[in-house]
């Protein structure tokens, strides 16, 4: 056997080591996904970083960190002037968040842009009473309550509002 075909069989596996290595590290399942997207963001490439935490959001990691993906591509969003895309990204987020106090803040920030920029009183009631059932919040009832009195349910709103005096 010669030297040349000794080196590659010994050599071989290292290869495919660091073949399935590099893939790991540069793909959307990789730990430093969101690295590469804060990266794009910090060079000024807004729309790479929105992109790339998306993919992140899809990838193989542990729902916190695909929840936590989605969330900064929707404040992207938001920031770019998508409330939309915002709301969609925040919706794969709060599916995701298994933390408590994070998906109501997410449900919150849900109900701040149906309240805001879409104008959806009706939506922007449901988003904040999931997060007050996540909580029992006070507070999130009485903006469900503003939100069903804009939808012109004063049904609701008076619910909620009875919801938030006994909470």
């Amino acid at each position: 056997m010669r030297l040349q075909e000794l080196l590659t069989l010994a050599f071989a596996p290292l290869g495919g080591a660091l073949g399935v290595g590099s893939l790991a590290l540069m793909g959307p399942w990789s730990p430093l996904a969101l690295d590469e997207a804060t990266g794009r963001l910090a060079a000024g490439d807004t729309r790479g970083a929105i992109a790339a935490y998306e993919r992140a959001g899809v990838g193989w990691h542990t729902p916190e960190l695909r929840a936590e993906a989605w969330a900064r591509s929707a404040y992207l969003r938001r920031a770019e002037g998508d409330p939309r895309g915002a709301v969609r990204a925040l919706e794969r987020a709060v599916d995701l968040e298994p933390a408590q106090t994070d998906r109501i803040a997410l449900l919150e920030e849900l109900g701040a842009l149906y309240e805001g920029p879409l104008g959806d009183p009706r939506a922007c009631a449901e988003a904040f009473e999931h997060a007050a059932a996540e909580l029992g919040s006070a507070a999130d009832e009485r903006a469900a309550a503003r939100c069903w009195r804009r939808a012109e349910n004063d049904a609701a709103a008076e619910l909620a509002l009875e919801r938030a005096a006994s909470g």
